[in-house]
Formats: structure tokens, sequence, C-alpha cells
């Protein structure tokens, strides 16, 4: 999605998103987890500088955006209705009053979660809590990182990673989850992560998803759910 084909489409009906970052790859990310199935019309862009004109954007996106945030924030004054702020990445620890932060990893589960509370112009303490839903013989809970056996009330714990890497799966269905996109959403640009530490956490994760009738499948171009 170009810039240009965007803002043709701003002037739709459904609410306009705009997603602000420095790095390509992270927009088309960002982009795709959005639309996929969600009826609204997105503009990406480097920064708020290549948005000459803000009115009907009802929110803003900024993940690692090529301005400084005070010069962001300052810009945004006067706007009205000024446009909801979420803040993922590194722009969290800048975040001004009124800014939402969403914390790295993130899934599209709770991207869409904080766009619709922000659409409904609600805070976003309740954005990230997060409904269980099954899986295989049991349920996730990812608020509390947790997998309950149905059969026994087992717990099973998961680690950060595990429970981000299983809500990506989750999200993307019967889908296959590329490898890239797999590293992208959940690393980041974080550095020395190596191969051997993605395969160590599929690893484990993959074990324990075994007990629920749940696998973890890898193909050459990523990986998937399975339920038996």
């Amino acid at each position: 999605m170009n810039q240009t084909d965007s803002q043709d489409r701003a002037g739709a009906s459904q609410p306009t998103i705009a997603i602000l970052a420095g790095n390509q790859k992270l927009r088309s990310v960002i982009s795709d987890m959005i639309s996929r199935g969600a009826d609204l019309s997105l503009i990406t862009a480097e920064g708020l500088i290549d948005l000459p004109n803000l009115e009907g954007i009802k929110i803003l996106i900024f993940a690692d955006p090529s301005e400084p945030p005070a010069e962001i924030a300052q810009r945004l004054l006067g706007l009205k209705p000024a446009p909801k702020i979420l803040c993922l990445n590194s722009t969290a620890k800048d975040q001004h009053s009124g800014w939402l932060n969403l914390p790295i990893p993130i899934s599209r589960r709770n991207m869409m979660r904080a766009i619709e509370q922000a659409l409904a112009g609600e805070r976003a303490e309740a954005i990230l809590t997060a409904k269980d839903h099954g899986l295989g013989s049991g349920r996730f809970i990812p608020s509390k990182r947790l997998i309950i056996k149905e059969d026994s009330a087992e717990e099973i714990r998961l680690t950060e990673k595990e429970s981000a890497i299983l809500e990506l799966l989750l999200d993307h269905g019967q889908a296959i989850l590329s490898r890239d996109r797999l590293y992208n959403q959940i690393w980041g640009r974080a550095a020395n992560v190596t191969e051997h530490t993605i395969d160590s956490h599929l690893y484990r994760l993959r074990r324990k998803l075994a007990p629920l009738g749940c696998e973890l499948l890898s193909a050459d171009s990523g990986y998937c759910l399975k339920m038996k």
C-alpha cells in the first residue's frame, strides 16, 4: 500500500487510521495486521511531515515515526476533534498525556481491541485484558500467560515470548505464519536474536501444546497450529 493510494481512500465513510513509521517494512506489517477483515481506511507514512492534511484522521499509530514525540504533540495542538494516539515500541517512553501505550510484542487481537476502544473514545487500560479462548482440550488466557487443561484443571505456564507467539499463531487461524513475520512482530528489530533462539522458543511451546491435542507445525514457508 503506497501513501498516495491510502490518501485517496481517506475521504471514504470508514474511520481513517494513519500509521507512522520510519521503517517501510514495519509500516507494512502493521498495515497488514489491521487491514485483515477490518472496515477501515488506512494511510501509511514515515511521519506527520508526510501528512499535510490531518482532518478526518481518527487514530494515529506511532511506531518509530521520523519526528520526535514533542514535535508531534506540538503539531496536534488545536486540532478539533484531535485524533487518538496509539504508541508502539520506543515511542511509549515518550508518550504524552492522553496518548495510549501498546507495548511490544503486540498481537492483532490487542491492536484491534485498542482501535475499537479509541474509536469509542475510551481510555486504554482495558485494552490489554485479553479474553481466554479454546485451545485443543484447554483454555488459553493471554493476559495471564496461562493454559488450563479442561480435563484436569492443570495449569501450563508460558513465558512472555511463548504467549506472544501463541497468540500470533491464533490470530492467523489456519493460515501459515511466516518466519519473517514471526521475527518482526515478536522481536521487532532487536539485536542478537539468532535462529537458534527462535527455534528454542518454538520447541518449548510445541512441547507445552502437545498434551492439549494441539500441534505446532513447521513448513517451508512458516508455522501454523493444527487441532487434533
